[in-house]
């Protein structure tokens, strides 16, 4: 788990460099040395890795949204399979509905005679 975890820090703190370099590009800030050396500018910018509980609070902000879009996709398997079901349901009507009229179409004719 602790090993989950550190991954997971080190997750964020590239999204938080990803994010700082982002938001220069945006602004126009000057950013000189930064294409020539990016490892060097995001270490200088971020020498400190984010604290424990800013990851938590990082981690624990983007959970919901990650079974949110979890719940979404299941739920649409749910509804194909609601679908699937139904569409294989008329399909069986139909073979049904078939055989009864070709049973009534043989006892028509006998029962008339």
């Amino acid at each position: 788990m602790e090993g989950k975890l550190d991954a997971l820090v080190n997750s964020v703190t590239q999204l938080v460099r990803i994010e700082a370099c982002l938001s220069l590009q945006e602004s126009g800030a000057s950013k000189s040395g930064v294409d020539e050396h990016p490892e060097a500018y995001a270490a200088n910018t971020y020498s400190r890795p984010p604290q424990r509980r800013e990851t938590r609070h990082l981690i624990e902000k983007m959970a919901p949204n990650s079974w949110r879009v979890q719940s979404a996709r299941n739920d649409v398997i749910v509804i194909r399979g609601v679908h699937d079901m139904a569409r294989d349901a008329s399909r069986e009507d139909r073979k049904l509905e078939g055989k009864q009229d070709a049973l009534v179409n043989l006892v028509t004719p006998a029962s008339c005679e």
